[in-house]
């Protein structure tokens, strides 16, 4: 394709309102963060702001800056387009790398490829038989452009590139986020999602149709904000993993490419030019014109059919597509039917819990009764005997005490009769006395007047 042609598209793109004035530019909002020290010292980057934000670059410059990585040839379709060279033979987009967490746009795909920071957050990757993977520059940015899949029990993990328009550059959202084949879809367990070079634990792509059965759940970039990817919560994968190993970064917008895992503390630098895409797209410097001579990297037993512009077969691929609707139509009534049994069976296992639980608390209640009714009558047993100790203590105590009375009352009466017979002896004594004193008196006065008696 020449320039007049992609000149023609654009134009033609421009009427419909894709191009609006000419100039779509990529909205570079720089991230509001705490200046980091080690920016400056690593390598020269620095923040860009709204202050001393960059000025839009051409979409052709991508021509230049990947031409080292990779050969431009030219599409039938999508026009100059990028087949990366010095990969494996089983490479495919988005498997040489890492997903980030951050806390601006959710997943972001850290790549370790030097054409990562263009080619997985710029443009789309399509695959043709004839051309291998290759890549359609763009002009908006996101954190990975990029669809997901996921099993119901969250253990697997899908990704797939999205797929480039069937004609010119990949302009805004795509109407159609559909992957370019089935075997562009990463499988890998969810536990190692986040892994660093997650390709090491993806499933053979052989066995892809297995894990696209096996992964109903599907979720799209959104239309109206694509540069946020937050397909599933960060905690999805905690709990596979650990919170320590699902950091939460932020992102920190630089103004020149950083060297691959660049981060200060909690913070990834991020690359993120904005592009103004004019009408008029200049030729790559260095075309390869015969896409015979550049190596392509190709995935086993690609679906992609040849000629199917051909009335015959596109009447096939029609019947295909119908059956497969039609199966895909029984597998979601068989899916449905098998959740509403689920949810029956849930409903009534629930049931079951619920009584269980009611009798359990039931019998938990009768038991604490009992167990209330036996504590009562032991401490009234107790009361009982206490009330009986301290009465039969009260009757010894007063019986002591009247025994004590007693005693002293006797003691008192023993002591007054002894003082009362002593009294008497005294007084006994003292009569006697007096009696011979009387007598001796009497016999003195006889013998004064007898004294012949008393001699």
């Amino acid at each position: 394709m020449t320039s007049n042609g992609m000149s023609g598209r654009w134009s033609d793109r421009m009427s419909k309102g894709l191009i609006g004035k000419g100039i779509l530019a990529l909205t570079c909002a720089a991230v509001a963060v705490t200046a980091l020290p080690a920016i400056n010292a690593g390598g020269g980057l620095s923040l860009v702001t709204e202050a001393n934000a960059q000025e839009a670059r051409d979409i052709d410059s991508f021509y230049e800056d990947l031409s080292p990585y990779g050969d431009w040839v030219e599409h039938p379709g999508n026009g100059y387009v990028f087949i990366p060279t010095g990969v494996s033979p089983d490479w495919r987009p988005y498997t040489v790398g890492q997903w980030i967490w951050t806390d601006e746009y959710g997943w972001y795909w850290e790549s370790e490829e030097p054409f990562g920071w263009a080619t997985f957050h710029y443009g789309r990757w399509g695959y043709d038989d004839d051309y291998g993977w290759y890549w359609v520059p763009g002009d908006e940015w996101a954190p990975a452009w990029v669809n997901w899949r996921d099993s119901e029990d969250d253990s697997v993990t899908g990704w797939s590139p999205i797929a480039p328009p069937r004609q010119g550059y990949a302009v805004g959202y795509v109407a159609t986020p559909e992957p370019a084949i089935e075997q562009s879809w990463v499988f890998v367990p969810t536990a190692r999602m986040v892994s660093p070079r997650v390709y090491q634990y993806a499933y053979p792509v052989r066995e892809t149709v297995v894990y696209v059965n096996r992964t109903p759940r599907r979720w799209y970039l959104p239309r109206d904000r694509f540069y946020v990817n937050r397909p599933f919560a960060r905690e999805r994968v905690v709990k596979y993993v650990g919170v320590g190993n699902v950091p939460i970064r932020k992102v920190t917008i630089v103004d020149r490419r950083p060297a691959w895992g660049a981060r200060s503390n909690d913070a990834i630098f991020v690359y993120r030019p904005r592009y103004d895409r004019t009408v008029v797209v200049r030729k790559p410097p260095r075309v390869v014109k015969k896409v015979e001579v550049v190596k392509k990297v190709k995935v086993e037993k690609t679906v992609i059919k040849k000629d199917v512009k051909k009335e015959t077969d596109v009447k096939k691929v029609n019947v295909r597509e119908e059956n497969n609707k039609k199966q895909e139509t029984r597998k979601e009534e068989n899916r449905k039917e098998e959740q509403k049994q689920q949810r029956r069976e849930d409903q009534a296992k629930q049931e079951r819990q619920e009584q269980k639980a009611k009798q359990d608390q039931k019998d938990r209640q009768d038991q604490k009764a009992k167990q209330d009714q036996k504590d009562r009558q032991e401490q009234k047993q107790r009361q009982e005997a206490k009330q009986e100790q301290k009465a039969r203590q009260e009757q010894k105590a007063q019986k002591q005490e009247n025994q004590e009375q007693k005693a002293q009352k006797q003691e008192k009466q023993q002591r007054q009769e002894q003082k009362a017979e002593k009294q008497q002896r005294q007084e006994q004594k003292a009569q006697k006395q007096e009696k011979q004193q009387q007598k001796a008196e009497k016999q003195k006065a006889k013998c004064e007047n007898n004294p012949n008696k008393c001699n």
